[in-house]
């Protein structure tokens, strides 16, 4: 049989020459092989951070306004917390502290990169200073910077589709998220589990850019509000100081509501109740 798929001579069928037009064909074929294998490496780029996209889409929304327990854990003592938060993007988020009494009606406002913190026992208003962005939000395994940079999962990395992976007989993707080289982060990498079927996120690593494992996030206790399911319970565990966790309990979530620009302000963040 010849290139062209037709029997020579001494096969009982006369011998047949490949016209232009098989020749053309055959070309296509190999130029249609070599973009598909291309597409493959390359969609799957694209694929990666859709679904990076999709995650973060699916936590925030347009708008969101939630209700949070946050317990903060170490090997000495333990505390609870009791806050609001209210964000549009990834760009403004207000926080107000409800409990414990102590300190309740402490508020955070994050415009963009920048952070305020109102104290309401000495009725003061502190812009956080790029040097005390990576000190503990509350004592817990959260720190400033984490609060500032939540939201910027698609903006400020590269992502790459590691592998499939069955996380308690789930099937999900791993994402690796490589930061930006302009991008302010303070990560070296991230790893992402995001639920196959819905990109619900199931667990996040955090590096250094030594590629030290410093907190791992597991997410659980999937819930119903308005028309997304989220994980309500965020636990992070600290890598390195070992016996330290916090726990971030979703108690209520509204997305898509207006919100006013007026409560990103800080006249709003120094008036409670």
């Amino acid at each position: 049989m010849n290139a062209c798929g037709v029997r020579g001579p001494g096969s009982g069928v006369g011998s047949q020459k490949c016209g232009p037009r098989t020749g053309t064909l055959i070309a296509a074929a190999l130029v249609f092989l070599l973009m598909g294998f291309s597409s493959v490496a390359w969609g799957q780029e694209l694929t990666a951070t859709e679904m990076v996209r999709r995650y973060d889409r699916l936590l925030r929304g347009d708008t969101n306004q939630w209700q949070i327990e946050m317990v903060v854990k170490t090997p000495r003592w333990e505390r609870s917390y009791r806050m609001n938060s209210w964000m549009v993007g990834e760009r403004k988020t207000l926080i107000r502290v409800l409990a414990p009494k102590k300190s309740e009606g402490q508020g955070f406002l994050k415009l963009e990169y920048s952070l305020w913190m109102y104290l309401p026992t000495v009725e003061r208003t502190i812009m956080i200073p790029p040097s005390m962005m990576l000190q503990d939000f509350l004592g817990s395994d959260f720190s400033y910077d984490d609060l500032v940079k939540a939201g910027r999962a698609v903006d400020d990395y590269t992502h790459r589709l590691l592998r499939e992976e069955s996380v308690e007989g789930t099937k999900t993707w791993v994402i690796e998220l490589t930061p930006k080289p302009e991008a302010p982060v303070v990560y070296g990498k991230l790893i992402l589990w995001l639920r196959a079927s819905d990109y619900i996120p199931l667990r996040q690593e955090f590096y250094d850019e030594s590629g030290t494992l410093l907190k791992t996030m597991h997410f659980s206790g999937v819930r119903q509000f308005n028309d997304r399911a989220i994980p309500t319970r965020w636990h992070l565990v600290n890598e390195i100081k070992k016996g330290n966790s916090t726990e971030m309990t979703v108690l209520e979530a509204k997305f898509n509501l207006p919100l006013r620009d007026e409560l990103f302000t800080q006249r709003t963040l120094e008036r409670y109740p």
